[in-house]
């Protein structure tokens, strides 16, 4: 979640992001949303970090709507 994904990605492989992102640079943007306010961005997070590998890969690639989340 971030208001400014570039600066966030850019933090990321500069090493200055979350520990597990230190560990596997360097970081590629594969997909964003946006979303209105910080309280349904944190939802929606959490919904997608919930789901199976193969489902992530499915909104990744457009196979998988994910309007059916919260």
């Amino acid at each position: 979640m971030s208001s400014n994904v570039v600066r966030r990605i850019i933090a990321h492989n500069a090493g200055k992001g979350a520990k597990f992102t230190r560990s596997f640079r360097p970081v590629k943007l594969l997909w964003t949303m946006v979303i209105g306010n910080r309280s349904a961005a944190a939802k929606k997070e959490f919904a997608i970090k919930a789901l199976s590998r193969a489902k992530k890969l499915a909104i990744i690639g457009g196979k998988m709507a994910i309007k059916k989340l919260p």
